[in-house]
């Protein structure tokens, strides 16, 4: 499970999924990188993805949603028992969107999203994803992310809000933040009362929050001026924390070694083209970024190469994710639904 496996830092993943017609699949670049892909097709219509999530080596998720001109987007939750051999849609719903999943073991999870251009919506599954039931509603926009730390402590992001379980998502509760945070995107758990959330404020600036007591109450940590949009945060070691943002239409990644008090940019060309989504660590050394293409690191970050892109365009690299095997998955949206794996080296 991606958030679990997080906290531990041990996670790093990628399976590319997205716009998603029914062709061969996207023919891929020379690999820069020395990560291993292999290329598994993905038959989802046409829809794009913003969640992966595996609970162990074979049973996995993807969630997103297919949008329509015409009528209502329709939410879609796809799983594979098989590993990633296969992928079935298991759940989908005209008139609801689903963001983020997370899941305990085969049968039992959490899927959030909301109703288009409506309430936010959390639901439970203990089935697999085939039956949804309604857990928890809120009237302000759709939530965009569930993770948890362990099977009874976990949060869910919406718009200018956090919300906490403490009892396996029975019941959820409004942690208190700071006014400047408008759109949370992303929450790193280092334990239940030690969080980092980042995401953009009502000025259009990111917004990187840290509190040491679950939520109580958020010191806001400066990162830099220029700073438009927060994506993504993770840890590749004690205190060593890096982030992807964006800001004047390109990608940007920032690295911490003192648990957030200072930052540098890191200038890399190719990922202020390419942009970055989603990052992700599963050891001090190795690393991914996701974007218009996959980047990785071997030596801590020093150096970044392209691993991974599709010739054809609209590739967007949303989230990663590891399972127990050591597989690597990622999704995102592309011009074709695809799924890429790889073993770790």
């Amino acid at each position: 499970m991606r958030s679990i496996l997080r906290c531990a830092i041990a996670c790093c993943a990628v399976v590319l999924f997205a716009g998603c017609a029914k062709k061969a699949p996207t023919a891929m670049a020379p690999v820069v990188g020395s990560f291993p892909w292999e290329v598994v097709p993905v038959r989802s219509g046409n829809c794009w993805f913003s969640d992966i999530e595996f609970s162990d080596a074979d049973h996995g998720w993807v969630v997103g949603e297919a949008p329509s001109l015409s009528s209502p987007s329709t939410g879609v939750l796809y799983r594979t028992v098989n590993g990633g051999a296969n992928w079935n849609i298991v759940h989908d719903d005209s008139g609801r969107v689903y963001h983020s999943c997370a899941f305990f073991n085969a049968d039992t999870g959490f899927v959030v999203g909301g109703e288009n251009m409506g309430p936010g919506i959390i639901w439970k599954t203990a089935n697999g994803g085939t039956t949804l039931v309604q857990v928890h509603s809120e009237s302000a926009n759709s939530f965009h992310k569930v993770q948890f730390i362990n099977r009874m402590v976990g949060w869910a992001l919406g718009e200018s809000r956090i919300l906490k379980t403490s009892d396996g998502g029975a019941s959820w509760s409004l942690l208190p933040t700071e006014p400047e945070l408008f759109y949370p995107r992303a929450l790193f758990s280092a334990s239940e009362n030690d969080l980092y959330v980042v995401g953009s404020g009502w000025n259009g600036l990111g917004y990187l929050g840290h509190t040491i007591n679950g939520g109580g109450t958020w010191d806001r940590l400066d990162i830099g001026p220029d700073t438009c949009n927060i994506h993504d945060i993770t840890f590749s070691g004690d205190s060593t924390i890096w982030i992807v943002a964006s800001t004047t239409g390109h990608g940007v990644l920032y690295k911490s070694v003192n648990g957030g008090s200072t930052w540098a940019e890191e200038s890399n060309e190719t990922i202020n083209a390419f942009g970055a989504n989603t990052v992700f660590f599963r050891s001090s050394s190795n690393g991914w970024i996701g974007g218009a293409a996959l980047f990785e690191t071997t030596d801590g970050g020093d150096t970044w190469v392209r691993g991974w892109y599709s010739v054809n365009m609209g590739i967007n690299i949303r989230d990663f994710e590891m399972a127990s095997n050591g597989l690597i998955w990622a999704c995102g949206s592309a011009l074709e639904g695809v799924v890429v794996k790889g073993t770790l080296p």
